[in-house]
Parts: structure tokens; C-alpha cells; sequence
């Protein structure tokens, strides 16, 4: 192992604020997703309001593209969401590597249009470079 290879302190402080709060909710949330690629988003309003996974399902109000095969995890939350009115919220979407590592899970543009549609604030997001994650607005 050279050393370029070895976790630097600063990327384990990172590391321990994703697996804090509502990233860690997020990343718990997307271990119950049927995908290969497993993402776990939460929606947030001082409190976690609600929380989705990817899935291999369909749903009659969000059939947005062929090409967006299933529900995406920021979809599934806002479902789960049921009718809390979303204005203002954030959402929290977590995705890793194999090994353990944060990936990036930028929400696809259907999902960014209809969390812009529902109020949504801001999006926070994993990324697969230091610090780990990014903040948006939607």
C-alpha cells in the first residue's frame, strides 16, 4: 500500500459528519433499495418529515420517462411525504461505493423539476470527491 493510499484525518472528520444526521438516515434508508445502485433520500423541515429508496415499482402519478425506469429515491420520499405541504424543505439524498465510500447522487433533472414544483429549498447530495457532499438549490 503506497502511501497516497492512507485516509487522511480531514476525510475522517468528513466521514463522520455523513454518517451523522440526516445523511446517516439517508444511508440506512437506502440499504432497504431493490437496485444494484442503492440511493436513500429524506425530506427535511427541522425534522425528517419523510424518507424514500429507489425501487423497482412504478406509481400512475409519477411515470415521468421511460428512461427513469422505477421510483427514484427522491420520488418514493415525496410520496411518502403523503400531503405535508413541502415548501421550504430540504431533502438529503445518500448513495455509496461498494467499498463504503460516498457516491455522487445528484438528483437527475425529473426529480430536481418536481422537487422544485413541490417547494422544495434545498438539496443536499453525496459526491465521490472530498468534502463528500454538495448543497444545491433546487
Amino acid at each position: 500500500m503506497n502511501r497516497n493510499q492512507y485516509i487522511t484525518k480531514e476525510q475522517v472528520s468528513i466521514a463522520r459528519m455523513l454518517n451523522r444526521g440526516y445523511f446517516r438516515l439517508a444511508k440506512n434508508v437506502s440499504k432497504e433499495s431493490t437496485y444494484r445502485i442503492r440511493l436513500g433520500a429524506v425530506l427535511v423541515n427541522k425534522k425528517p418529515i419523510s424518507v424514500g429508496f429507489n425501487k423497482n415499482k412504478t406509481h400512475p402519478t409519477f411515470t415521468v420517462s421511460e428512461k427513469v425506469g422505477g421510483i427514484h429515491a427522491e420520488i418514493s420520499a415525496i410520496i411518502n411525504a403523503g400531503r405535508y405541504d413541502l415548501k421550504g424543505t430540504s431533502i438529503y439524498v445518500y448513495r455509496e461505493y461498494s467499498g463504503g465510500f460516498p457516491a455522487n447522487s445528484r438528483p437527475c433533472i425529473f426529480c430536481r423539476a418536481e422537487l422544485k414544483s413541490r417547494g422544495v429549498k434545498w438539496m443536499y447530495y453525496t459526491v465521490s470527491t472530498l468534502p463528500y457532499w454538495k448543497r444545491e438549490r433546487v
